[in-house]
């Protein structure tokens, strides 16, 4: 299944609904203590079931953000963010849940995940560009917290400063190959690695940017571990948790 981004919609509250439930499940693995194996494709698939019921929010689209990455690396964590930035930047005002601290629960708990696999990522010098395009995608997410929270997301900042450690690493090892060489120098056996991409890649969900609206709205439910942004935030999250697993 593939969706155009014609069909793109803005989706309501999805916690009725049987793809829902379903994805919650697997996701459930991840903080599981005997640690089974989670079905990526199951999770990537099921998002995408969202999306075409329900329309886009936030909570499908971090789980579809993160199956992308298991499934296809850099290429697939760059589809991702790409999504969720264009949703955040165009329709903070609509987009699900509505309250802040859910929002912030949600988002820290993609970018907490995200870094383990990063850090498998070895990374190529095929893989610079995306890199430097994934890293736009989060400066432009953390331009939208900062306009509509004020407060910094920490797990946000981990994962871009681990980003930027391999783009710096890469970038040396690009110069170093690039340098002239030295007579006296012995040769250095290179690594014919290839980007992290599978063969089998294709982009499943394609987006378009478009200007920032303006005003945040909120009050809503609660997704994956608390996030410590602030006491009012904090407060406001205790409040709803109790509906969001009871939802």
């Amino acid at each position: 299944m593939s969706l155009p981004e014609s069909n793109l919609q803005i989706g309501g509250d999805p916690r009725g609904l049987a793809a829902c439930i379903a994805l919650r499940a697997e996701l459930g693995k991840l903080s599981h203590p005997a640690r089974p194996d989670l079905d990526w494709p199951q999770v990537e698939q099921l998002s995408l079931a969202l999306f075409k019921e329900n329309g886009v929010e936030l909570q499908s689209a971090t789980a579809y953000a993160l199956a992308r990455t298991y499934l296809h690396g850099l290429a697939g964590l760059e589809e991702g963010l790409a999504l969720i930035r264009a949703q955040l930047q165009t329709d903070w005002p609509r987009f699900w849940p509505p309250a802040l601290p859910a929002r912030l629960e949600i988002l820290a708990w993609l970018f907490s995940h995200l870094q383990p696999r990063l850090r498998r990522i070895d990374g190529t010098q095929a893989d610079l560009s995306s890199l430097k395009r994934i890293q736009g995608d989060l400066q432009a997410l953390d331009a939208v917290l900062e306009r509509e929270v004020a407060l910094p997301l920490h797990p946000l900042q981990a994962l871009q400063a681990q980003l930027e450690r391999l783009v710096v690493r890469l970038e040396r090892e690009r110069d170093r190959l690039e340098a002239p060489a030295v007579p006296a120098t012995p040769d250095v056996e290179i690594s014919e690695r290839q980007p992290d991409v599978p063969a089998a890649y294709q982009r499943l969900v394609y987006v378009v940017q478009a200007p920032a609206p303006s005003e945040p709205v909120a009050v809503a439910p609660r997704w994956a571990r608390p996030v410590k942004v602030g006491g009012l935030l904090a407060l406001a999250g205790l409040l709803v948790a109790l509906h969001w697993y009871l939802g």
